[in-house]
């Protein structure tokens, strides 16, 4: 979608929105729909679930969502172009990463603000996610030089905004621990959700556990084809893991499949009742 960076940061994505090489539908929308679904539907929406809330006693478990910018650029460019822009064009693609993240950040602490952030419980979190821009997807050498920056800088807007991040990050990070252990610095203390998908958990917990909350992460596969026992099992070892002075919430990986077997992803609350209780 994106051809040149300049144009994105010079012009906004009106330059994409509005290309008629990508979508008819959107030339179709009226200006009156698109202020509605921008500025009356956002609202809507969470007048209903601050209902829902209210009425069942449950806080949110966030009030906005963002991505890391690393990971749009890849969805904009394509893979097969992005791989190219980390060689040809570095600087490049790194200021438009930077120009990315403010965009993105406003964008979802917008979100944030509109569900109730400082007043519904919850909504003060966003989720700040990326599914592939650490390994086995980039190498140890390009997140450091292209995701983190921007990942440090997001969770240090976010916080001193007087929000909480939920950074959501699939594969396995177990190689860049050591650089995400500077993910908190100069940051209050417990205002950092680190949700990992395939990463060691127990090496996390080394590295990290003193100053990042942990999230994770129960196989998808295992509440698709495993037992009950199976499951328990697993949640065991993980809190064994994880838990050892606070800062853990066991959950499962990136999602919960919709194929899951409900005894499944009950075992894992019944787990963290059983075993998870601090004396």
């Amino acid at each position: 979608m994106i051809e040149d960076y300049d144009e994105i940061m010079e012009n906004g994505f009106a330059t994409l929105l509005f290309n008629r090489k990508i979508s008819k539908k959107t030339l179709k929308i009226s200006i009156d729909d698109m202020l509605y679904r921008y500025f009356e539907l956002p609202k809507k929406y969470a007048q209903e679930w601050r209902k829902f809330a209210e009425k069942h006693n449950v806080p949110f478990t966030m009030g906005g969502r963002t991505t890391i910018p690393f990971e749009l650029a890849m969805y904009y460019r394509g893979l097969e172009q992005i791989v190219a822009d980390v060689y040809t064009q570095p600087e490049k693609l790194k200021e438009f990463c930077e120009w990315l993240l403010e965009y993105e950040i406003v964008a979802g602490l917008r979100e944030a603000t509109i569900m109730g952030a400082g007043e519904v419980p919850g909504a003060e979190q966003v989720l700040f996610q990326a599914g592939i821009v650490g390994p086995p997807y980039v190498s140890p050498k390009v997140f450091e030089e292209f995701v983190w920056p921007t990942l440090k800088k997001g969770v240090d807007m976010m916080v001193k905004r007087g929000y909480k991040p939920h950074v959501h990050m699939d594969g396995d990070l177990t190689s860049v621990l050591p650089i995400i252990r500077n993910l908190a610095k100069g940051l209050p203390k417990g205002q950092i959700v680190l949700d990992l998908e395939k990463t060691n958990m127990a090496k996390a917990k080394e590295i990290l556990g003193d100053r990042i909350c942990l999230y994770g992460n129960v196989p998808s596969s295992l509440l698709v084809h495993g037992t009950v026992n199976d499951v328990k099992k697993y949640c065991k070892k993980l809190i064994e893991d994880c838990a050892e002075g606070g800062g853990f919430i066991i959950a499962t990986e990136c999602e919960t499949p919709w194929d899951a077997k409900p005894e499944n992803v009950k075992a894992i609350v019944d787990s963290a009742k059983e075993y998870g209780k601090y004396k």
